[in-house]
């Protein structure tokens, strides 16, 4: 283990890194050195080792003599998000924040277009999403009855979603008679239904990836 933090005597951008590391997960040999002349070197564990959260238990091995370039980054495994999920956002953090189950979701507006890749893949999200729960939750799409409204679709969908909590009801999947294989949840044909509705999701699932999904609740 170095000692001695600078190298050279008034050069304030270069260090000795196994000096300046603290963290015992991140392992660093004898004289490797990091130059930064954009930000201070001594925050080379803040600044460039990015996602090196405990719950992995991931290490950073860096070997003796090395020189690291100013700027270089180490990203870890917590940087990736599930693609299989509805949105990367960590709704399953915050469940018990929220006071919710996943079978508190009492309605489930889809994003629903309709096409065959969309319709097999949400529906695989929402089965992901809610466990169980999912098979029993009615599902429908606003764009049946008025087609896809691109930019437009979140906000309608979302108004869909409060007047189904207002009013106890929920709308159907217009034209929807059958459906194909591995689309198996409880989804609502023919006429809509009345059913007291406490907590709905939503979800907008936008071109090139830009997909959201939204918890509505009562207001009490």
């Amino acid at each position: 283990m170095m000692t001695k933090i600078y190298p050279r005597t008034g050069d304030k951008q270069t260090v000795y890194l196994n000096a300046v590391v603290k963290d015992p997960r991140i392992e660093v040999g004898d004289y490797t050195i990091y130059n930064d002349f954009v930000a201070d070197p001594l925050l080379f564990e803040k600044n460039n080792v990015l996602y090196h959260y405990p719950i992995h238990q991931e290490r950073l091995v860096i070997g003796k003599f090395c020189s690291i370039a100013c700027g270089t980054k180490f990203l870890f495994n917590c940087a990736n998000h599930t693609l299989k999920s509805l949105s990367t956002y960590t709704f399953p953090l915050f469940y018990e924040e929220w006071g919710l189950k996943k079978s508190d979701i009492g309605y489930v507006n889809a994003h629903g277009t309709g096409t065959h890749h969309n319709d097999l893949f949400e529906t695989r999200a929402i089965k992901l999403a809610l466990k169980d729960a999912a098979y029993n939750v009615p599902v429908s799409s606003t764009k049946s009855m008025v087609g896809h409204l691109l930019g437009a679709a979140g906000a309608v969908e979302f108004i869909a979603c409060v007047k189904s909590i207002q009013d106890g009801y929920i709308h159907p999947n217009v034209g929807l008679s059958e459906t194909e294989e591995e689309m198996d949840l409880n989804y609502v044909k023919d006429e809509g239904i009345e059913k007291d509705v406490d907590v709905v999701m939503t979800n907008s699932l936008g071109f090139g990836g830009h997909n959201a999904t939204l918890i509505v609740r009562k207001y009490s």
